[in-house]
């Protein structure tokens, strides 16, 4: 399981790197990014995100669930679709935590 945050950090790495601010608003850029990525979209991988952020990181756990809802207030989602959303806020609350340095 740690194995998915060290694919998280190297995302993040990879994205900061390739970032242009005179292209793209920072804001911007970290959802279009997590939005498209693999935790956001294939379910297994959210799983597994999720369950390595609550094994090993559980502050990054706790944040997106408490943004979630805040943004999906009165969910009726099913759980494959929560778990996708929670891996989405963890990537982005992870590629915004770094480009906000």
């Amino acid at each position: 399981m740690r194995t998915a945050l060290r694919e998280l950090n190297s995302w993040v790495d990879t994205c900061v790197e390739e970032h242009d601010p005179s292209e793209m608003d920072p804001s911007d850029y970290a959802h279009e990014c997590a939005d498209g990525c693999q935790w956001a979209i294939y379910y297994g991988m959210a799983w597994d995100l999720v369950a390595a952020c609550h094994d090993h990181a559980p502050e990054m756990l706790d944040e997106a669930d408490s943004t979630y809802s805040d943004i999906y207030p009165n969910d009726e989602a099913g759980i494959r679709t929560r778990m996708c959303r929670l891996a989405y806020l963890i990537a982005h609350d992870a590629l915004w935590g770094a480009l906000s340095k």
